[in-house]
């Protein structure tokens, strides 16, 4: 899975770098943004997001760098980290200036099937997280970096009859699972399927 994401981060920069049209946005590499609106103004705060290559682990793995507080990857889930990038513009006499500051992120989910049999597809979502280098801020930034992070994951979402099999069709009868530390090898993620 970290091969499949370095892959995507390397092909597809516009899945982990967005901004505004005035810091780049819309272009082949960086997905647009709107500019968020200022009450009471006509004016909008133009800003960018930019994440570092997404770093995945499966259970029984663990997170590396750690996060500032527990968070375990429990059986059958999967940890991911990675740093956001967060700047705005801001006008200072006059003068357009970039204000930026990184946040470090940390979450953990669990593989979801969505859909069944031949129609099936193999995602993962982000169900807690935790964030360092915001103060009071922290929860408010892991609501909106999680809901970020569970749209990118579902731009990875694997069709099952997009999966190898020659000239037969899989059904997926079970998973996926992330198997156990006992697995051979340990911390794959798992499918079980039927040919037709």
């Amino acid at each position: 899975m970290q091969k499949f994401l370095h892959s995507l981060f390397v092909a597809r920069p516009h899945y982990f770098n967005f901004a505004t049209p005035a810091m780049g946005g819309g272009g082949p590499d960086i997905g647009p943004l709107q500019p968020i609106a200022v009450p009471g103004s006509n004016a909008g705060i133009e800003y960018s997001l930019s994440f570092t290559e997404p770093r995945i682990r499966f259970f029984p793995s663990a997170f590396n760098p750690a996060p500032p507080a527990p968070l375990p990857i429990a059986a059958n889930h999967f940890g991911i980290s990675t740093d956001v990038k967060m700047c705005i513009l801001a006008d200072t006499g006059g003068v357009p200036t970039k204000f930026c500051g990184t946040i470090s992120f940390w979450a953990v989910g669990r593989p979801v099937q969505i859909g069944a049999g031949t129609s099936a597809v193999v995602s993962l979502s982000a169900q807690q997280a935790l964030v360092s280098g915001t103060g009071n801020l922290d929860r408010l930034c892991e609501q909106i970096v999680t809901k970020i992070l569970n749209a990118l994951l579902r731009q990875l979402q694997i069709p099952v009859k997009l999966l190898p099999q020659g000239a037969f069709q899989i059904t997926l009868e079970r998973g996926p699972e992330i198997n156990s530390p006992s697995g051979n090898p340990p911390g794959q993620m798992q499918i079980w399927g039927g040919l037709s």
